[in-house]
C-alpha cells in the first residue's frame, strides 16, 4: 500500500497492512494460578454475622488455623471504602482486627476527593488493614508518612505486623493506652 502522491516525488513510502491481533491459548488451570486475589463484597459484615471464634484445643482437626465451613477461602479480598471503613476502626475496632487476621482487607480512597488528596493510613493500620491505597500523584504528609512506614524492612515494601494483631488466640484494642503486649516501647526523637 502506498500514500497517493508520493510517486510524483519519487519517494514511495510502504505501509505495511494492520496485523490481526494474536490470540493466545491459555490452559484454564494456569489461568487459575494467575489470580491471587478474589474481591469480595460487603463480607467484612457477613463474616461479622456468622464467625463464631472457635474453642476446641489446637489437637482437634477443627483447630483455630482451620477455616470453618462458612468462612470464605484464603484468597478472598474485602474491599472498603474510605468513610467505610474509617466508621469500622472506630465503631469496631476489635471485630476489624479479628476480621484481619483471616482475611486480606483493602481501604481505597473516596471517589469524591476531587483534588486527589490522600486520608491518613494510620488508623486503618491500627485496625490491622493490610492494604491501604493512597493516591501516587498527590505528594504530602500522609504520602510521606506511607513511604517512611514500608521503607523499612530493606525497602521492599511489607511489614510485618506485630503477633497481637496476627495471632488467632490474641486478643487486641485499638483502645489500648500505653505498652502492647507483644510490641516493645519506642520513643521517637525529632531533631
Amino acid at each position: 500500500m502506498t500514500i497517493p502522491g508520493e510517486e510524483e516525488l519519487g519517494v514511495v513510502l510502504v505501509v505495511p497492512p494492520p496485523s490481526q491481533p494474536r490470540k493466545l491459548r491459555l490452559h484454564k488451570d494456569l489461568s487459575d494460578l494467575v489470580a491471587i486475589a478474589r474481591s469480595g463484597s460487603r463480607s467484612f459484615y457477613a463474616q461479622r454475622a456468622t464467625y463464631k471464634p472457635q474453642q476446641s484445643p489446637p489437637s482437634s482437626p477443627s483447630s483455630p488455623g482451620t477455616p470453618s465451613a462458612s468462612e470464605p477461602p484464603c484468597w478472598t479480598l474485602c474491599s472498603l471504602g474510605e468513610g467505610e471503613g474509617g466508621r469500622l476502626t472506630t465503631e469496631s475496632p476489635e471485630d476489624l482486627v479479628m476480621f484481619t487476621k483471616r482475611t486480606l482487607t483493602r481501604v481505597r480512597p473516596s471517589s469524591v476527593r476531587l483534588d486527589s488528596s490522600n486520608p491518613n493510613p494510620q488508623g486503618y493500620w491500627k485496625g490491622g488493614v493490610q492494604l491501604v491505597a493512597l493516591n501516587q500523584q498527590t505528594p504530602g504528609a500522609m504520602l510521606d508518612l506511607h513511604r517512611g512506614r514500608f521503607s523499612q524492612n530493606g525497602g521492599c515494601g511489607y511489614v510485618l505486623r506485630p503477633a497481637v494483631m496476627r495471632d488467632e488466640v490474641s486478643y487486641f484494642s485499638a483502645h489500648t493506652q500505653g505498652c502492647v503486649p507483644g510490641v516493645p516501647a519506642q520513643t521517637l526523637r525529632i531533631k
